[in-house]
């Protein structure tokens, strides 16, 4: 299935474990670039292993602050 996402940034929060991750494979699989946004660095971590196109960010968003600094961080990625 052809979703248009070639060189289309996904980014995933809650990316590293579940649903979250089977979206990063989808989005690899369609040759998108996925940034995974989890709290579970190990988890993430292992992730990026396996989808080696993937970006991986650290990050819990449960505060504004968080969420914005986690945004300002993405938009530094050389992407």
């Amino acid at each position: 299935m052809d979703l248009e996402l070639e060189n289309k940034v996904v980014l995933v929060t809650g990316g590293a474990k579940g649903i979250g991750a089977a979206l990063v494979r989808a989005g690899a699989a369609e040759a998108a670039i996925p940034v995974i946004v989890d709290r579970d660095s190990e988890a993430s971590k292992n992730l990026h292993a396996e989808v080696r196109t993937s970006h991986v960010v650290i990050a819990d968003l449960s505060s504004a602050t968080c969420c914005i600094t986690t945004t300002w961080r993405i938009s530094r990625f050389p992407i």
